[in-house]
């Protein structure tokens, strides 16, 4: 089990839906901030590396 900005997020799922669920992203913030990163959305949670996860959590968090 992995916390991404205090979510819960499934190793399984794919990131286009496991990012949703940090607070405060929804469906089109979670495209700019994958699309920032150069992440496709159709790969899995357990596949993202370190500093892709911080990454996520930085972008995540910023207005």
């Amino acid at each position: 089990m992995l916390y991404i900005s205090g979510a819960r997020s499934v190793a399984d799922k794919q990131v286009r839906i496991a990012s949703t669920k940090m607070y405060g992203i929804g469906p089109k913030k979670a495209i700019q901030v994958r699309y920032r990163l150069g992440i496709s959305g159709n790969i899995k949670i357990k596949e993202l590396t370190k500093y892709q996860i911080d990454q996520m959590e930085q972008i995540g968090t910023t207005p």
